[in-house]
């Protein structure tokens, strides 16, 4: 068992299961289509900003400094929309540990730690299936739409009084996640 989750766990609480998000290909996720109009509209942002920012670089009232400044300030915003699918892709494929204890379901996302108590009985379901992956929704994420799936892997869906109980959340892309249900009943 990694070092990472034997840290979190309680004292007498058992691991019925450990595994990962098996990897996944983005344009395959059932948002692509929002990937595609998130980067057509940060490119236009970028170059309408360029447009904008350009006649300003041959005036004399500001130097090429402020320039700069002014482009990498207004391309931010875009540049990390563009970009924070690949960054959730490769914080879920290398630093998620999803578990299933006699006490909780947990998730640890980086160094975010995320549970939802077996006690709760929350509900459960299988969805965003891929082949021989798919989604273990638990709590508030069941029914949440495959739209969130990715966010609401990495974020949880947050009680706003708890810094790591969930109200909902889900292990992404795991392999074979019917045969995990056994673990939750």
């Amino acid at each position: 068992m990694e070092q990472r989750l034997h840290e979190i766990l309680m004292d007498g609480e058992q691991v019925r299961w450990t595994g990962r998000p098996s990897p996944f290909k983005l344009m395959r996720c059932p948002e692509r289509n929002t990937f595609f109009v998130t980067w057509l509209l940060s490119g236009a942002a970028i170059l309408l900003a360029l447009l904008y920012l350009l006649p300003t670089l041959n005036s004399d009232q500001r130097g090429g400094a402020d320039w700069f400044i002014m482009l990498v300030v207004v391309a931010f915003l875009p540049a990390m929309l563009s970009l924070r699918p690949l960054m959730d892709k490769l914080c879920l494929e290398k630093n998620t540990i999803y578990a299933i204890t006699d006490r909780r379901v947990i998730a640890l996302v980086k160094d975010d730690l995320m549970y939802i108590p077996l006690d709760q009985k929350p509900a459960v379901s299988v969805e965003g299936r891929d082949r021989d992956c798919g989604n273990l929704c638990f709590g508030e994420a069941v029914g949440c739409g495959s739209g969130n799936s990715r966010s609401n892997a990495v974020l949880g869906i947050r009680e706003s009084s708890s810094q790591n109980d969930m109200l909902g959340m889900l292990f992404y892309h795991v392999s074979h996640p019917e045969q995990l249900l056994r673990y939750v009943a």
